[in-house]
This record gives structure tokens, sequence and C-alpha cells, in this order.
């Protein structure tokens, strides 16, 4: 088992004491996996573990990028304007949850395409409401850029007018946020130095002619004629993968044994770590796909082994090297999915899902894709029709050593694919190693910019003057809200706004960002002061929200609209006041976060369900009751809100009025033209049924 680095105690105390965007990076063989299980075991923040894709998200215990941040498919234009995205709506659990969020870990960054960063910058902080990078959350982003890099051809003719390149480091949030790069340089898996020079020269393109020939020693051309047993065919391609394993399977003799996975609960097929029928046969190559679970650590991701028995019942394997027999149990592998604790505001682990199965796969070949995070002892590697940046690289790096290698055709300078871009961010990125020095500046600056960010009300200001342009139809309910909202107006643009930034102007001049805030008593004397100022005022506020809520809106998209926003200021402002009210002298880091998870763990108020017309208004009563009902019945077919279909206050003008044909009903403000073609007839039936005349009257 790879034991990580002591030297990496400043990674952890990066991740302890700072919210700075961290790249763990290394060269294959390093230790990535293993230090990932470590900041998991030991870290005391709020973290999810995500990645591209649902067998790398499988095997790093977390969930895929795309199911955590539900991200559309397709490429993800940045927006300058934020209101342009606020159509995008997360369930109340998942909102709770990312506001609790401290630490977003994501796996196999190497993959991930760049717009995809700039989308999770962009929803972390309206969510959290929050105008630090990421929402104030901090990302670990782990992965080696030499190997697989992003799909990104499809959508490139879209993203290539905003982005220099499809990788993580050219996403817009980078340009103007630091991330500190940790790069783990000792090689676990080779040791041979004329090996690791190869694969350093690949990485780099600096392979010379007398390093390639060196390599190019281990060309076999006889492998067309025989079969070298124990030896793992490494390729590009699936078909070719699938036809040699098939092949080998079939060529060896005795009965041919299936194994069915055991599914349980909710585990996408996308993600199954190996078949859900393995099919194998006495004499099998096969290759594991999971560390032992049993702690008996008798095999490890990506040890080959052969099978010597076998039947329906239990599965014998000898390793390739020492020839050591063991039983094989089946392993099981959890499909997680995060959860926000209510008692203590902490993210929690739980299983949707497994899959049972033996813990491996036919393994006379396998692609070079497949193979990241294995290791071979012994392999036959193709890498002539290498078609993508580090796809050698990859290939020749998942070999413990030369001697261990075979090559199917000589490699050429041709089949060797790097990306200058990837060069020259690593040899830019790693040339300010970090220090200690480094991690106490990141500290100091991670309190600042949190006492910063509670003065700092442009977020909400921003929703706030959104709600004020709220569309309603009915004049009444209009008139109701705009008192309410001029109420709260002069409050908090006048007495919150105004007084916040000409703190944070006036104060935030005179004090130095390199000092301990605890240490800054005057200071927090003003932030003290300035917290009982604003504790009343946003009370005061809060009451007046309240008072719109109480409004009887008409059900309608222009009410939800606007209670969407008035719901995101006050989660705003409740936090605010929540953190407003913590001890200020001396300043802990510890209570402010905790006093932010809590505040943004608040259950949802329950709506109070009213009548949004009030019986006397109603004209026509019982067509109004058929009309409800009618409606009704056409949004449960298409499986949409009530409202979406006709307003409340249509339905109300339509029994007020009575229109007997299109015509009539297309000339009602609240009903309109498009309506009126689409549902005239049925309108105008219930209302003539009730008339008792004729629908050609």
């Amino acid at each position: 088992m790879n034991t990580p680095d002591p030297d990496n105690q400043l990674l952890l105390d990066f991740l302890a004491t700072t919210n700075q965007p961290v790249f763990l990076t290394g060269k294959a063989g390093t230790g990535k996996t293993t230090l990932l299980r470590k900041i998991r075991d030991t870290t005391k923040k709020n973290f999810a573990v995500v990645a591209p894709t649902a067998v790398a998200a499988i095997n790093a215990g977390g969930v895929t990028l795309h199911s955590f941040f539900q991200i559309p498919f397709g490429p993800l234009i940045p927006v300058v304007d934020e209101s342009a995205e606020t159509g995008f709506k997360y369930s109340d659990e998942k909102t709770r949850l990312l506001r609790c969020l401290d630490l977003l870990i994501i796996d196999e960054i190497s993959m991930v395409r760049v717009d995809i960063i700039d989308f999770i910058d962009r929803t972390l902080k309206r969510v959290k409401g929050s105008n630090l990078p990421f929402g104030g959350v901090q990302v670990l982003m782990i992965g080696d850029l030499y190997q697989l890099s992003p799909i990104f051809h499809d959508a490139w003719h879209i993203l290539g007018a905003y982005y220099s390149s499809p990788y993580f480091f050219d996403s817009i949030i980078f340009r103007s946020t630091p991330m500190v790069t940790f790069m783990l340089d000792k090689v676990y898996r080779q040791s041979d130095p004329v090996f690791l020079d190869i694969l350093n020269g690949m990485r780099e393109n600096t392979l010379d002619s007398n390093l390639l020939e060196k390599l190019n020693e281990r060309y076999d051309p006889s492998l067309d004629q025989e079969w070298k047993d124990d030896y793992i065919t490494l390729t590009t391609h699936n078909q070719l993968v699938n036809e040699i394993n098939q092949g080998c399977l079939e060529k060896l003799e005795g009965e041919m044994f299936d194994f069915d996975a055991e599914i349980s609960g909710d585990f996408p097929k996308d993600a199954y770590p190996t078949d859900e029928k393995l099919q194998l046969k006495l004499g099998a190559q096969v290759i594991f796909i999971k560390n032992d679970s049993s702690g008996k650590k008798q095999y490890y991701n990506g040890k080959a082994a052969k099978i010597t028995a076998i039947d329906q019942h239990s599965i014998k394997v000898a390793f390739s090297g020492d020839g050591k027999e063991i039983e094989v149990e089946k392993e099981i592998w959890q499909n997680v999915k995060y959860s926000l604790s209510d008692e203590d505001n902490k993210i929690d682990e739980t299983s949707t899902g497994s899959f049972s199965q033996y813990p491996f796969k036919l393994a006379w070949a396998i692609t070079v894709h497949k193979s990241q995070g294995l290791t071979f002892d012994h392999a036959i590697v193709d890498v002539s029709t290498a078609f993508t940046h580090g796809q050698a690289y990859v290939a020749l790096s998942r070999c413990r050593s030369l001697e261990g290698l075979i090559l199917k055709s000589p490699v050429t300078a041709e089949s060797i694919i790097t990306d200058a871009k990837v060069i020259s961010f690593t040899k830019a990125s790693h040339q300010d190693k970090p220090t200690p020095e480094l991690l106490e500046k990141y500290s100091q600056q991670y309190a600042w910019s949190l006492i910063h960010e509670l003065l700092d009300f442009s977020l909400v200001a921003k929703d706030w003057e959104k709600l004020g342009r709220s569309k309603l139809i009915d004049k009444d309910e209009k008139n109701a809200f705009l008192s309410i909202y001029e109420q709260a107006n002069q409050i908090l643009q006048n007495e919150v706004f105004k007084v916040a930034r000409n703190f944070i102007t006036k104060e935030f001049s005179k004090i130095s960002t390199s000092e301990n805030p605890a240490n800054a008593g005057a200071f927090m004397e003003r932030v003290k002061k300035a917290s009982d100022y604003f504790i009343p005022k946003l009370e005061q506020v809060m009451v007046l929200m309240a008072k719109i809520v109480a409004i009887n809106f008409y059900n309608d998209t222009h009410s939800d609209k606007l209670l969407t926003v008035l719901k995101d200021c006050k989660d705003a402002l409740q936090t605010k006041l929540a953190l407003f009210k913590i001890s200020w002298n001396p300043f802990s880091i510890k209570d402010y976060i905790d006093t932010l998870h809590a505040a943004g763990n608040k259950q949802p108020e329950k709506k109070i369900i009213k009548s949004s017309i009030k019986p006397k208004e109603i004209s026509n009563p019982q067509v109004y009751k058929n009309l409800v009902e009618w409606r009704k019945t056409i949004a449960a077919q298409r499986g949409t809100q009530d409202y979406a279909v006709l307003s409340d206050l249509a339905l109300l003008s339509i029994a007020e009025r009575m229109p007997k044909t299109t015509d009539q009903l297309a000339a009602i403000k609240s009903v309109g033209i498009g309506n009126a073609k689409e549902l005239g007839q049925q309108i105008t039936r219930i209302v003539n049924a009730h008339l008792g005349t004729s629908e050609l009257f």
C-alpha cells in the first residue's frame, strides 16, 4: 500500500485553515488515490467528492459532477449577467446541502471541461449568496493533466469563443483566483531510473532519440505468431479489446460459467465497475479492479491473475508472478448520496444502491482509458493508433518496469501526443511551491474574507432591486406589495446597503490582511458596533418581508417569480442577521462557519395554502368552480402547474365576463389570443353549458 510522503502535512494544513483552491497533481503512481483517502478520513470540513464519470465517481467513493450539481448537458456559455441563470432552481434539500458545503473534492480533474468549472463557480456563488470564488467553498482538484483530457470537440465551436483551451485551469474564475499546486514527486509504481526518464520525457515532450531507442528495444515482432501468457494488452479502442478478450476466452477448453451481479437500490448502468454478467472459464486471465476490502491485502486494483478452479459457487485464482492461490469472495460497490444532518449540520454519505460481483474482469486486453489508476507487472502495449493527448503516456506508465513491457509496434515521435497548453501551465504552476509562509498568508486572508463577505450586501442588493421590478397583473395586489416593499426599501437602501458600503471603504482600508484578525482588537470592536447597528435594521426588514408573504397573491407565474426572489433575499438577510450576532472579540472562524451552517440548514417554512380569490369577488361561482376543475385536468395531462395553463385571474375574468365565443374570450386581457385559440372551444363549452345556450350561438 502506498504511504503518502510526510510533507503532505502542508497540504492537509492548507485544506484545514484556508479556502484557497488547491490542485493536487503528480505523475502516474505517486499515490494521489491514497492521499485522497487520507483527506476524506481526516478533514473536519463538510465535504463532497465528485468525478466526471460514473465509474471514476464510484472508484473515488463519490458521485458524478453532473448529478451533484444537476449540470445541463452540452456547452455551458459563461454568463456575465448572473440574472440570466436564475431560472435554474434546486430543491430545498439540495440548496441546504450546498449552503453547508465547505470542501468540494473533484477527482480526475484532467477530464473536466473548462466551462463546467465556471458553472460550478456561478452556482455556488448564487446558492450561498456570496461573491467569494466558488461561493467561499474550497475546491480541491486531483488529477494528472498529462493523462486523459476532457472530451470537448463537439462543443468547441461554441466554447472556443470564450476559452483558450478546454482544460479546467483556463476557466474564467482562475483568471482572477490563484490556485495552490501541490506536486507529488515520489513515484511508487516504478523504480527503474531509465524507465522513469522515458516516462518523464513522454510527459513533457522532451524524449530524446537515445531514450526512444531504449524504449523501442521492448518491441517484439513475433507477437502476431505467439501469445504471451500472463500479459495484458493495452490498446486504444474498445472494439479491439472485446475481440481479444472474447477470442481468448473461446479458445480455452472447458465449461463456461456465468456469474450475475447482485444489484440493489439505485445503481446506474454506466457506473457498473465490471460486467453485470461475468462469463469465465478455467484458465481465464483476469485483472482485479478493486483493492481487497477484507483487510488481508491479498490483491489490489490492477493485480493480474489466472483462474485455477471454478464452479457455480466459487472461484480460485493464482497471481501472476508469485503463483499464490486464493479463493476470491464477491466485493460490494456502493452508490453514494450526500445528505444533510438536521442535528449537527454535517454532510453525511448514505448508500442509495449497491453492486456485488467478483472484483475482476477479463484481462487479456483493456483500453488505455479503462487502465487509468491501474498497475501491471506484465503488459503488451499498442499505442500506434493513439489519437489524443496523453494516451501513450497513460498506457506505458501503467507498467511497473521496462522489463515487464512488450511493445506490439515501435513507438514513434508522432504517437507521443502532448499539449503545449498543459506543459506551459504545469511549468508555471510549479515555479511557486507552497510554503508555511504562504499557508500563513492564505489563512489570514481566509479569516478577513469572511468578515468582508458578511459586510458585503452587493448580491442581495441585486436581488432586492429585481424584487422591486416584479410584475403583477392585479392592481390591488401590486399596490399592497409596493407599499410594503417601499418601506423595507428605505431601510435597506439608506440604512443598510449604503452604511455597509461606507464601512468597507473606510474601515478595511485601515487594516492589514496579513495581521491575524484575532489580534485586531480595535477593528473587531468597530465590527461589534456595526453588528449592533445592523441587527435591529435587518429585524425590521424581516418583519416587513413576512407581511409581503402574507399578501393574498393570485396563483400565477408572476407571483411565483416574486416569491422565489423574495425567498432568496430573505434567506440571505436571515443568514447575515445570524452572523452579526456571533461573538466578535476574539473572532473565531469555527464559530462563524458553525453559525453559517445552522442558518443555511434551516428547514423551509411551510407555505400556508390560501384561497387566491375571496368568495365575494367571484361572479358566477359555479362557472369558476367548473373552470378550476377543468384546469386541474389539463394541468395533469400536461404534467405542469395549474397556473401554467391559465392564471387564477384569467379564470376569475372568464367567470365575470362569460364569453360565449372564442373572439369574446380572446378579448379578455388575462387570457389572450393564443390561449383563446388553443383552449377556447373547451372554455366556451363550460360557459355555454351553464347559460343553457348553444356553443354555436
